[in-house]
């Protein structure tokens, strides 16, 4: 094709650009044919690759999401333990620990 198109802007005689130019247009216009062919199928991939990357990011928000559902309830669950004596006039409380469960630890 790039041999015809370079022979006609070469100086050729008006005829022979003539003929190659007819030649030329045909080829080209074959050549568009397929080239919308060629853009849906790079805007398919281009969408395809989009809903992974996309797909992909959901997917960790979501276990990230879930993740975080399931501690704060344990990080912020606060057990009062009161340890108890008995005393003449009933029960003193001696102390209190506060357990916070943080990840499946129990800290003192």
């Amino acid at each position: 094709m790039w041999a015809r198109v370079k022979s006609w802007a070469s100086g050729r005689s008006e005829d022979d650009a003539v003929r190659n130019s007819l030649g030329v247009y045909k080829e080209l216009a074959e050549g568009t044919g397929s080239l919308s062919g060629w853009c849906k199928g790079v805007h398919r991939k281009k969408i395809e690759t989009r809903r992974k990357i996309i797909g992909g990011n959901l997917k960790a928000y979501r276990e990230l999401e879930r993740k975080i559902a399931r501690n704060i309830p344990g990080d912020r669950r606060r057990k009062t333990v009161r340890l108890a004596t008995r005393n003449a006039g009933g029960y003193q409380s001696e102390g209190v620990r506060l357990l916070i469960k943080l990840v499946g630890h129990v800290w003192l």
